[in-house]
């Protein structure tokens, strides 16, 4: 439990889905993203860029105690859920796509498991959601085919510089059509990862009754899983859109082993 399961990747890639298969396993909690990590990594090199000398002299602050100050207000608040006490704690915020570095650095041995997906799916989901900065305003890449596709883009070089880093192991990625459509096989390589069996039920994680909060995928994981959004770009953009997606992806879907025609 002191090296947590970090899940991330672009947002509206299947991290909520790969989330609560994952929390029905009977030594795996994984509660609804906390976004704790993007909220505390920052403050934590803030801290250790401004250890003043009163700080270093006086309190005795190095930077392991910094270091271990952050690790145990990450723990505390991704572990408050677990009332099983189970073997793993997870936690899943897309978000932690961007600091699967740091979060290396705090947790050397924690395993870290990347959801990627088709781009133009992810981009076609991504312009349905109705998402809003604190002032209320739209996020632009819920708004905008180019922003969207920035952001997808921008998760998959944060991660591909995270995995061929040498202190990427332990890390898993996990492409959200293989989840779809061979379940099994997915998950039992996350398993492996984590040394842990396969478990009967785990397919049925949309009989659970479980915390959802506000995750937007809510609808989606009370029902069994389905393939029937892989692709759904080809049906929802113009043959404009679909062109300008190519141009501005095609070489990362390339690099992920995805068609692109």
């Amino acid at each position: 439990m002191n090296q947590p399961i970090f899940l991330g990747g672009c947002e509206r890639s299947g991290t909520t889905l790969l989330r609560v298969i994952l929390d029905t396993h009977s030594n795996i909690h994984c509660g609804p993203e906390a976004k704790i990590i993007a909220k505390t990594i920052p403050a934590w090199l803030n801290q250790r860029h401004t250890n003043s000398d009163v700080l270093r002299e006086y309190y005795r602050f190095t930077d392991a105690t910094i270091d271990a100050l952050y690790r145990k207000i990450i723990l505390t608040a991704i572990s408050r859920g677990n009332t099983l006490t189970t073997r793993w704690i997870a936690e899943k915020s897309p978000q932690n796509v961007f600091y699967y570095h740091q979060i290396r650095a705090l947790f050397p041995q924690s395993p870290i498991i990347n959801m990627v997906r088709d781009g133009r799916d992810v981009v076609a989901s991504l312009l349905e959601m109705d998402w809003r900065s604190d002032k209320g305003k739209p996020l632009d890449f819920t708004i905008d085919i180019r922003a969207a596709c920035q952001r997808w883009l921008a998760a998959v070089n944060a991660n591909e510089s995270f995995r061929t880093s040498a202190s990427a192991a332990p890390y898993l990625q996990i492409r959200y059509e293989d989840l779809v459509s061979e379940p099994k096989t997915a998950i039992t390589d996350i398993l492996g990862l984590l040394n842990e069996e396969w478990e009967d039920g785990l397919l049925d994680f949309h009989s659970v009754d479980r915390e959802l909060a506000d995750e937007s995928s809510t609808g989606s994981v009370q029902k069994s899983i389905s393939d029937d959004r892989i692709g759904r770009w080809q049906t929802v953009f113009t043959e404009q859109d679909k062109i300008l997606l190519n141009t501005v992806l095609g070489a990362a879907l390339q690099r992920l082993g995805y068609e692109t025609h």
